[in-house]
């Protein structure tokens, strides 16, 4: 991807709402999202608005989901009151799956990029163990 295309991805990401990880559309990555075949269904559930250079220093929070019998997906969390869920529908999970699986992606192309410190806690939240060395040899 060249400088310009980047830009105006850039550019179109802050006018048209449109959540773009690492210059893919999130929305049009979730139609090819199956919930069923993750082993831990790790979402991201907040939209990404920083550009791909600041996913470096603010790095998402992932969120363990359950899929649910009717095809929807709980999400577990602990509040001052004590532990609770929240209930969402399958569109919802596989966008947030579609988040999770780019910023993995994302991550695991540009760890040679971060310091040691955010390549832990980049590998400890995107369950990323290890980083094949192709993945950082044949970058352009």
């Amino acid at each position: 991807m060249t400088e310009n295309e980047k830009g105006l991805i850039e550019v179109l990401k802050q006018y048209a709402c449109i959540e773009v990880i690492d210059g893919a559309n999130v929305e049009e990555t979730a139609e090819m999202v199956d919930l069923e075949i993750a082993y831990k269904l790790l979402i991201v559930e907040h939209v990404v608005t920083q550009e791909d250079e600041e996913l470096f220093a603010n790095i998402p929070d992932v969120e363990l989901a359950k899929l649910r019998p009717d095809g929807r997906c709980e999400i577990h969390y602990e509040t001052e009151d004590g532990p609770d869920f929240r209930i969402i529908s399958a569109n919802e999970a596989k966008i947030m799956r579609a988040r999770f699986l780019l910023l993995k992606g994302f991550y695991g192309r540009n760890m040679e990029r971060m310091t040691l410190p955010k390549q832990n806690e980049v590998a400890a939240k995107y369950d990323i163990s290890f980083v094949p060395n192709f993945l950082m040899e044949n970058r352009t």
